[in-house]
């Protein structure tokens, strides 16, 4: 999990879940997600492909691809986050319940839980 930075135009202080970002020209969304996962939590693991699923607020519009990377180590959060770290699904619930997670990852958080636990 990691908290947006104060300074986010985006869903500042919301909680979300990994890394992300827009796939680049000549990128195909694997490789998207390899960098952004390197780039902003200093992970370089192999990644699983999930599922997709679009999303559309009044605040964005986009579609995601959601891949699951296995890690148990240190995570070293960039600039976009005030806090990144470890919670459990409970801790999570939490979050969800409460408001504080950004509105795509509540969507994503869900679908995970539907289809893979």
């Amino acid at each position: 999990m990691h908290q947006r930075s104060a300074n986010r135009k985006m869903f500042p202080l919301l909680y979300g879940l990994g890394a992300g970002g827009n796939v680049e020209t000549g990128e195909n969304p694997a490789e998207a997600a390899k960098r952004e996962l390197k780039e902003e939590l200093g992970i370089d693991n192999e990644i699983e492909p999930l599922f997709n699923f679009h999303f559309a607020s009044e605040e964005i519009t986009h579609n995601l691809h959601v891949f699951r990377a296995k890690y148990d180590g240190n995570l070293r959060p960039g600039e976009e986050f005030q806090w990144s770290g470890w919670m459990s699904l409970k801790e999570v619930d939490r979050l969800a319940t409460e408001n504080k997670l950004c509105p795509d990852t509540k969507v994503l958080y869900e679908r995970f839980l539907k289809e893979y636990l």
